[in-house]
């Protein structure tokens, strides 16, 4: 009952739903730019850029607007249960949560 591990499995359905590597910003891959730390990287995924954790380390936000991502929200972003604030505008996405 690892949190973390549920929590990077969501994000990570939702960065190669959303055609991740095509990101414009913060993207695995080392030739996109990115001021903090990158999706899918070894840090926890509190620290990813656009990821915000309370102190339990429990997801509480994604912000990811204006990033090109293209495709649809995978529904399984609905089970992250501690999260309020979901901020995607400014992207191509279809689907619902």
């Amino acid at each position: 009952n690892d949190p973390s591990f549920a929590q990077r499995y969501f994000l990570a359905l939702l960065y190669f739903s959303t055609n991740g590597n095509d990101w414009n910003s913060c993207a695995a891959h080392e030739n996109s730019s990115c001021s903090g730390n990158r999706f899918l990287s070894s840090t926890s995924e509190c620290s990813w850029t656009g990821c915000e954790c309370d102190r339990n380390d429990q997801l509480t936000r994604i912000n990811l607007d204006s990033n090109n991502l293209r495709g649809q929200i995978p529904n399984e972003i609905g089970a992250l249960s501690h999260l309020f604030e979901l901020d995607l505008d400014s992207n191509h996405l279809t689907g619902e949560i």
